[in-house]
């Protein structure tokens, strides 16, 4: 389940809005991850990921990743990233992908707020729209080539709760003195 994402034995990856689950797939390959998972809101989308993901563990994983970095768990599921199930399993992630390219504002705020959930130190990439929390450093930008185009990637940085509290109060500090 979704709920096993949380395990300390590995860095865990999950892809927010994971399509077809390219994303977990790649994961799955790298041997930084010993835990990777997607969630798909599109049932027909969603399933096509869950077969690849199966096929997957059948024909590539045997002999794919070296015995010193074994994948320990790697799925693909249909569902609502936002539902709580699935909330606390990502927020508990070392490394969150999400391509967020056609969301509004709401969104965005949304995803934000439920991101702040995440540990310190947790890595969160999203493509073109940034978090929009103070919680959040953007430690890299840059361009990547998908099938679709090049667009700009945000990796951002969960800051402590105090960083966050600093940055929150310099902004407002700064607000303050220049109106």
């Amino acid at each position: 389940h979704a709920a096993d994402a949380g395990a300390t034995d590995g860095r865990v990856f999950f892809d927010l809005g994971s399509g077809t689950g390219k994303g977990v797939l790649v994961a799955g390959l790298c041997r930084h991850f010993a835990r990777a998972y997607g969630v798909e809101i599109l049932p027909c989308t969603g399933a096509i990921a869950q077969v690849l993901v199966e096929d997957f563990k059948r024909d590539v994983l045997p002999n794919a990743r070296p015995a010193s970095a074994p994948l320990r768990d790697i799925r693909a599921n249909v569902g609502d990233f936002f539902a709580e199930t699935f909330a606390r399993a990502w927020t508990l992630a070392d490394f969150v992908f999400c391509n967020c390219v056609t969301w509004d504002d709401a969104t965005m705020t949304k995803l934000s707020r439920f991101a702040e959930r995440m540990r310190p130190g947790a890595i969160f990439v999203t493509v073109l729209c940034p978090l929009v929390s103070h919680k959040f450093d953007v430690i890299e930008e840059t361009e990547m080539q998908f099938s679709w185009g090049a667009v700009e990637c945000l990796v951002h940085r969960r800051k402590t709760d105090e960083e966050a509290t600093r940055a929150e109060t310099l902004e407002k500090a700064f607000a303050d003195a220049f109106r």
